[in-house]
């Protein structure tokens, strides 16, 4: 296969790279993590299509129809993306369940989708979806693609057996003719939404859904540079790929590119993955970068005083760098001439020492990513993108990759400049070597900055522009609405609900996402928030809570802040107090510290706390202060209810489970 967009279906694309690859590594984890070993178990392009030839002929053997739901309950680890593979190749329609939902939610999910078949990742998830089978007739067989402990239910059978069983398949050709007979409009998966607002539904995407959604990805100008140069790029795979964002970013699009997967062990464990692995991108939800954030600012903290203040002025330097791809203009001669220097020593001090030396590409999605955040992470010439999308649109509505101003190459040397640009911004880098590091190099740069810097731009605090073959536009009332060949089909809608459907789609055709933004004169997206999150006071003011909390949660000892006043004469907060700063200060001040339950109660906690607000409310309007709040004492989790499995607020849970704490604040 010449070029990944010619593939008919994600399955062609997956056995079209395994011939061209061959023997180039594809995915790897650390292998027996759990004995604290730091060798790698690796597949190549093509022992990945081999295994999942043969589990898609296991699958087969056990009975497996075309159309079946095949749940895939498990962490990231390579043989996720060996199932899913399999799964399409017998022709079946993967269910991915959240490796972290509890038996109740897994059994729901199941009988929502009235899955067959399940696929779990480990002794705890094989030992969930068995308990489950027993409540849950219609699933006949629970595949382990870890090793099985033991047998004891007939339904339970381990991934080897089932690979075994598909060298025996009986006629080898059916296998052929079910990947033969994949076709675009066939459904490919069922993803359930994360339940922020309401019971989760099952989204049917189709192999076009998912395809065109990758295409499009490929054919904006920073990612067609990397798929034209053969750039194979090294990946940290963290998200779930049960999330749709996930498993397009992570997975889908390094397989386009050749790329390799590196699978990260835990949450927990990210930093010293980082260490090991010196991934080359590295998508995530906004906190993933937050947590960086802190973590680099601790770093710079333990720096002598004369390495702070350089390493201010190289940031400072690579600021303006960035400011200037933002903005799309020339550099000045000064900052031509600083910017390798200031990049090397950013690499030398801060970098190289979290194992970030490579990281030159990450992409935020699942929510706006703080501006705070996003000018710190170019300030040490990493290349930070948002992009913005649902489950019902696939994993990318818009993104704000570099690209050019009016979407068009500039004149004939506009290919040779760019391609210039990125050699030196993503290539070398990638490396761990200095963008422009040499004389030749340096002049390179003096030429695409006059050249070409002013036509290109990379504009930060927004969602980016429509990818190419996508439209949005904004309705009167504020909301987002889109339309595109990644958006999913209204015949099949969500699964087993497809009359649920009505609604959410415009009289013309459009996809009303629900939530709330606005497009510049330009195109940019800013997305506001959801139509359901914003308060309104009894008053008749309008609050969009998201823009407010991120502010809250930058202070020195919020750890997570949730704005509530709907129908109320005023806005009030919960507020998950960072009990980690709050003994450091404690500390320092001979205040002795408590258990979490007292340390909330306590005067001082409250006084620092409510000193942070208020300085927050005086860049509020007045109907947007917070006049009152309660300190949890326990951070906010999907165990207890207020998160998603992707870490999204549940509000109208925490509304309910909080409503004592809420109701006391509005007593007069």
């Amino acid at each position: 296969m010449e070029s990944p967009l010619k593939a008919r279906n994600l399955c062609d694309l997956f056995l079209g790279q395994a011939d061209r690859f061959g023997d180039r590594i594809f995915l790897k984890v650390k292998f027996k993590a759990s004995q604290g070993s730091r060798d790698f178990q690796t597949f190549t392009f093509r022992e990945a299509a081999h295994e999942a030839r043969e589990l898609a002929a296991g699958l087969i053997c056990l009975g497996l129809k075309a159309g079946d739901r095949v749940a895939i309950f498990s962490p990231n680890r390579p043989h996720w993306v060996i199932a899913d593979q399999a799964i399409q190749m017998s022709g079946g329609i993967g269910v991915p369940l959240y490796p972290t939902q509890t038996p109740r939610q897994v059994a729901a999910r199941i009988r929502d989708c009235q899955a067959r078949f399940a696929l779990t990742g480990s002794v705890d998830h094989l030992r969930i979806m068995n308990a489950v089978a027993k409540d849950v007739p219609q699933l006949t067989r629970i595949v382990s693609l870890d090793s099985l402990p033991e047998r004891s239910d007939g339904r339970m059978i381990s991934c080897g057996e089932v690979q075994e069983m598909g060298r025996d398949l009986t006629d080898p050709a059916e296998l052929e003719r079910r990947i033969r007979g994949i076709r675009e409009i066939d459904p490919i998966s069922v993803v359930f939404t994360p339940g922020t607002c309401g019971e989760p539904k099952g989204v049917v995407l189709t192999q076009a859904n998912l395809l065109a959604n990758l295409h499009q990805v490929l054919k904006t100008p920073f990612f067609s540079l990397i798929l034209k140069r053969g750039l194979s790029l090294s990946n940290l795979c963290h998200l779930p790929l049960g999330q749709v964002s996930g498993r397009l970013f992570d997975y889908y699009l390094p397989l386009a590119l050749g790329g390799e997967i590196n699978f990260a062990e835990s949450l927990a464990s990210l930093p010293e993955d980082i260490m090991g692995i010196r991934p080359q991108v590295i998508n995530s939800i906004p906190d993933f970068f937050e947590q960086i954030f802190e973590i680099l600012q601790i770093e710079i903290e333990v720096l002598d005083a004369g390495t702070r203040a350089e390493l201010d002025k190289a940031r400072s330097t690579l600021t303006e760098f960035g400011k200037a791809l933002e903005a799309g203009r020339p550099l000045s001669l000064g900052l031509v001439r600083d910017y390798p220097r200031a990049f090397r020593f950013v690499q030398e001090k801060i970098r190289s020492r979290l194992g970030l030396d490579r990281w030159v590409l990450g992409v935020c999605m699942g929510g706006k990513l703080d501006r705070e955040v996003e000018n710190f992470l170019r300030s040490l010439g990493i290349l930070v993108a948002e992009s913005y999308s649902l489950t019902e649109t696939g994993a990318a509505l818009t993104g704000n990759f570099l690209d050019f101003k009016n979407r068009e190459s500039p004149g004939f040397l506009g290919p040779a400049l760019i391609s210039s640009l990125f050699h030196h911004l993503v290539e070398r880098p990638a490396e761990g070597l200095v963008p422009f590091g040499s004389g030749l190099n340096l002049f390179e740069l003096l030429t695409d900055n006059y050249l070409l810097l002013s036509q290109v731009e990379m504009r930060a605090g927004s969602a980016g522009r429509p990818l190419p073959g996508t439209e949005v536009r904004i309705a009167g009332d504020g909301e987002i609405q889109a339309r595109g060949h990644q958006v999913f089909n209204p015949r099949y809608g969500y699964w087993a609900r497809a009359e649920s459907t009505q609604g959410f789609f415009t009289t013309d055709g459009w996809f009303r996402t629900g939530d709330l933004g606005e497009m510049d004169a330009d195109g940019y997206l800013k997305v506001s928030g959801r139509r359901e999150e914003i308060i309104a006071t009894s008053g008749g003011k309008k609050i969009a809570p998201v823009p407010i909390e991120q502010a809250l949660r930058h202070g020195a000892f919020i750890s997570e802040a949730v704005l509530v006043g709907l129908n109320r004469r005023f806005i009030s907060a919960l507020i998950v107090p960072d009990f980690h700063q709050l003994k450091r200060w404690a500390d320092d001040h001979d205040i002795e510290f408590g258990r979490p339950e007292e340390v909330a109660e306590s005067d001082w906690a409250r006084d620092l706390i409510r000193e942070q607000i208020e300085s927050h409310n005086r860049e509020l309007a007045g109907f947007e202060k917070i006049k009152k709040f309660q300190l949890l004492p326990h951070p906010f989790s999907e165990v207890g209810g207020e998160l998603t499995p992707t870490l999204k607020l549940k509000r109208r849970f925490i509304a309910d489970k909080y409503r004592e704490l809420i109701e006391a604040m509005y007593k007069e």
